[in-house]
C-alpha cells in the first residue's frame, strides 16, 4: 500500500483513553495530523497531550460530550480535520455518525452507514447469515416496552437467555436471564445501560448456549470488493460478558474449524461489500459446532493480538482502506505467513478491586510503570486522576512469543513487574489466573471464569497474610519518612532513642487483620524486626536498610536485595515488589480506637456514583442476597444485595442522587435487634 493517495492529512479521533492514544500513534506513523476531543473529566488525559490539536466537547457525562455528533463535526471543521476515526465504543457503530460525516464531507474510518444499520439490526444480520448457510443462535430483536411480547418470545426460546444491546458491545447492556422472574428487571436494566453507553436502548434476546467458547475472526475489506480474514482470536475468558484476556491463535482449535469458520466470516463480509476492519463473532460448543453471533463493525479492544501474529498494523490499514486503497495481500498469502507466527496474549488492566466484586475505583494513580520490554497500549501516565464517568480500562499488556507456554511465562513476569500504586487494579487477579491449570491447558469456556471467581478474587481473611519482608519494609520506610521532631538535637537520626535497644512498634492492617511490628536498631542501618499477629506465631528477621526516599525503599533480607516502590495515601501505604506485586497496607494507630461508626448492617458506597433505583422500603424484611438498590459508576450498573437477612432500618439516599465513596446508603438490622428496639 502506498500512502501517497490518502485524501486526508488530519484525522479527528472521536474517542478517549488507550484507543485514542493507539490511533494517534498510527496516524503519526503515516504522517497524518491528529485532533483529540475531550470532556471536562479528560482535560489532562494522555490522549489530549499526545494529539496535535485538542477540542473541548463538554461536561463529563458521555451524553454531553463524546456522544454529541454536532459537537464532533464542529470540532473537525474548526481544526481542519478531513477524516474521523470513531475507535470502539461510544459512536463507533452508530450509522447516524457515518451519515453525518458523509454530509459534512468527512471521511468516516469504518463501514458505510448502510452496513452499520444492517449489522446494528441484529435480526437482519442473523437473517443474512442464515441465507448464506451459516448456523445462528436462535434469537430476535425486542422492544423492552412491550413486556407481554418479550415474555412470549422468552417462553418460545426457552431459558436460560441472553439479552444484549443492539448499539454496541463490551458487556454493556448484556444480562443473563435464568428464569421468567428475572426477565423484565433484566430487560429494563439492560435497556437503561445501553442507552447511556450507546445512545440506543434497543435490545436483542437470544437463547443462551452453555458451555461454549467465544471465537472471533478478524476481517478486512477494501473498496475493490476483496475481503479476507486474518485468523481467529479466542475471547472465552470473560466476566459479566466483558473480555479480560484474549489470545491468537485459539487453543485446541483444529485447522478444519479454522478453515470453515474463516470461510464463513469472509462470506458474510463479502455479501455486505464490507470496507474496513471488522470482527465476525461465533460461539463454539463442546461438540465443535459453531454458531454465528454478530459482526462488530469496528476495531476491537483485542486487535493487538492479531497484529502480533500477522505483523500488520490494523489501525493503519483502517485509515488506508478508508482512503480507498486496496488490501496489501491476498488470503492465500496471509495464511502462508501465519504458519510460523507464534502465539499472542493480551490482558486488560482495569482500575477495579477484585476483593470487592470488581468494583471500579477512582482517584489518583500515583505510581504507574509498566515493563518496557513488551507492547503496552496505555491510556494513562503516573499521577493520572481516574474518574467514574467511563469504563475502567487503563491499559493492555500484549505478549508475543514463539509458543503459548513462552507467552504465558512472559506474561507472568510482565504482570509481576507492573507497578500500579494508589488505586486497586486487577493485576493480582490476572497473576492468579496465569497459574490456573485449566487456563494453562486451554480448557476454558465463557462460563469458566465466573465459576472460579470465589477462589481467584477473594482471599479468605484467615489465610491473608502479607510477607514478613513487606511489613518490615513498610515499617522501615515509615521510620525513615517520619517528620523530624523539631525539639530533637541536630545530627541524630529520625526515631533515635538514648536507649537503642528499646523497641518501637508499628501496627498494620491487611485484609481485616491487625499485625504488629516491633523493631529496634542493632547497628548501622540494621533493624531487628519481630512480627506478631492475632492468628499466627511470632516471626523474626533482620533488615539491612540501604536507601529510602519518598517513592522507594531498598534493603537486604537474608542476603537478598529488595527494591520496593512505595506510595502513601492518607492512612494507606502501597508497596510493590516483583515477589508479591502491588499490595496495600492500612496504617493503624498504636492504640486501638473505639468501635467504628460504620456498623455491620450499614451498606456504604464503594466509590462515587449515582443511585439509579432503590428496590426496598423502610421496614421491609429482606433475605440474604435480596436486591437492595442499583448504582451506576464507570458506565456500569451494579446491583447491591443484602449481606444477611434482616429488616431495612433506614434508607439514607434517594433515586438519582450522586453519592461519594464511603457514603451510607442503607441500614439493615437483624430481625432480632429490630424486634427488641
Amino acid at each position: 500500500m502506498s500512502q501517497a493517495i490518502i485524501p486526508f492529512d488530519t484525522v479527528l479521533i472521536a474517542n478517549r483513553g488507550e484507543i485514542a492514544c493507539r490511533i494517534i500513534r498510527a496516524c503519526r506513523e503515516l504522517g497524518l495530523g491528529t485532533v483529540a476531543v475531550y470532556s471536562e473529566a479528560d482535560r489532562h488525559s494522555l490522549h489530549v497531550q499526545l494529539a496535535d490539536q485538542a477540542v473541548y466537547l463538554g461536561p463529563a457525562p458521555a451524553s454531553e460530550s463524546y456522544l454529541k455528533i454536532p459537537a464532533l463535526l464542529a470540532a473537525a471543521h474548526a481544526t481542519g480535520a478531513q477524516a474521523l476515526h470513531p475507535g470502539y465504543g461510544f459512536l463507533a457503530e452508530n450509522p447516524e455518525l457515518a451519515d453525518a460525516c458523509a454530509r459534512s464531507g468527512l471521511v468516516f474510518v469504518g463501514p458505510s452507514a448502510n452496513v452499520l444499520r444492517e449489522l446494528g439490526a441484529k435480526t437482519t444480520a442473523r437473517d443474512r447469515a442464515l441465507a448464506l448457510g451459516i448456523p445462528v443462535v436462535p434469537g430476535q430483536a425486542i422492544d423492552p416496552d412491550q413486556p407481554e411480547a418479550c415474555q412470549a418470545l422468552a417462553n418460545h426460546l426457552g431459558y436460560p437467555l441472553l439479552v444484549k444491546a443492539v448499539g454496541g458491545g463490551g458487556g454493556r447492556g448484556m444480562r443473563r436471564i435464568a428464569n421468567q422472574a428475572e426477565l423484565l428487571p433484566a430487560l429494563a436494566s439492560a435497556a437503561a445501560e445501553a442507552l447511556k453507553a450507546f445512545s440506543d436502548h434497543r435490545l436483542y434476546l437470544e437463547k443462551l448456549l452453555e458451555p461454549v467458547r467465544h471465537i472471533e475472526f478478524q476481517i478486512l475489506g477494501d473498496s475493490q470488493g476483496q475481503v479476507i480474514h486474518l485468523g481467529e482470536r479466542e475471547c472465552s475468558l470473560q466476566r459479566r460478558y466483558q473480555k479480560i484476556w484474549e489470545e491468537a491463535p485459539a487453543v485446541n482449535f483444529s485447522s478444519e474449524l479454522r478453515q470453515a469458520m474463516g470461510a464463513d466470516a469472509v462470506k458474510l463480509g463479502s455479501s455486505l461489500s464490507y470496507v474496513g476492519a471488522g470482527t465476525v463473532e461465533f460461539i463454539l460448543d463442546s461438540q465443535d459446532q459453531y454458531y454465528f453471533l454478530e459482526v462488530n463493525p469496528r476495531i476491537q479492544v483485542e486487535h493487538p493480538v492479531t497484529e502480533a501474529i500477522t505483523g500488520l498494523d490494523l489501525v493503519q490499514l483502517q485509515l488506508k482502506l478508508a482512503a480507498g486503497e486496496p488490501l496489501p495481500l491476498s488470503q492465500s498469502e496471509l495464511l502462508s505467513e501465519l504458519q510460523a507466527s507464534g502465539h499472542a496474549i493480551e490482558v486488560r488492566i482495569c482500575c477495579e478491586d477484585p476483593s470487592y466484586n470488581f468494583a471500579p475505583a477512582s482517584g489518583k494513580m500515583a505510581q504507574w510503570q509498566l515493563p518496557n520490554w513488551l507492547r503496552i497500549d496505555s491510556g494513562i501516565t503516573a499521577g493520572a486522576e481516574i474518574g467514574i464517568d467511563y469504563d475502567s480500562l487503563l491499559a493492555k499488556l500484549i505478549i508475543h512469543a514463539p509458543t503459548r507456554q513462552q507467552a504465558l511465562s512472559q506474561l507472568r513476569r510482565a504482570l509481576s513487574e507492573s507497578v500500579a500504586l494508589g488505586l486497586p487494579t486487577n493485576i493480582p487477579f490476572l497473576m492468579d489466573l496465569c497459574a490456573e491449570k485449566d487456563l494453562v491447558a486451554g480448557r476454558v469456556h465463557t462460563g469458566w471464569l465466573e465459576a472460579q471467581l470465589a477462589a481467584l478474587s477473594q482471599t479468605p481473611a484467615a489465610q491473608a497474610k502479607p510477607p514478613l519482608a513487606l511489613l518490615a519494609a513498610a515499617t522501615a520506610w515509615q521510620m525513615q519518612m517520619r517528620p523530624r521532631d523539631p525539639l530533637q538535637a541536630a545530627g541524630l537520626p529520625i526515631g533515635w532513642r538514648n536507649n537503642p535497644s528499646a523497641p518501637q512498634r508499628e501496627h498494620w492492617g491487611f485484609w481485616g487483620q491487625r499485625f504488629t511490628v516491633t523493631y529496634h536498631q542493632i547497628g548501622q542501618n540494621k533493624l531487628a524486626v519481630n512480627l506478631t499477629s492475632e492468628a499466627d506465631a511470632p516471626e523474626e528477621m533482620t533488615l539491612h536498610l540501604i536507601e529510602a526516599d519518598a517513592e522507594k525503599i531498598c534493603f537486604e533480607y537474608q542476603n537478598l536485595r529488595y527494591l520496593c516502590r512505595v506510595w502513601q495515601n492518607g492512612e494507606q501505604l502501597w508497596l510493590h515488589h516483583r515477589s508479591w506485586g502491588n499490595l496495600c497496607l492500612d496504617m493503624l494507630p498504636r492504640l486501638r480506637r473505639p468501635a467504628a461508626q460504620t456498623q455491620a448492617g450499614d451498606l456504604c458506597a464503594v466509590l462515587p456514583g449515582k443511585v439509579l433505583k432503590i428496590e426496598v422500603s423502610l421496614g421491609q424484611h429482606v433475605a440474604e442476597g435480596d436486591p437492595l438498590l442499583v448504582m451506576e459508576s464507570m458506565k456500569m450498573e451494579t446491583r447491591l444485595n443484602a449481606p444477611f437477612a434482616g429488616v431495612v432500618h433506614a434508607v439514607c439516599v434517594s433515586p438519582l442522587q450522586q453519592v461519594s465513596a464511603g457514603q451510607k446508603l442503607l441500614e439493615i438490622s437483624p430481625p432480632d435487634s429490630n424486634a427488641n428496639s
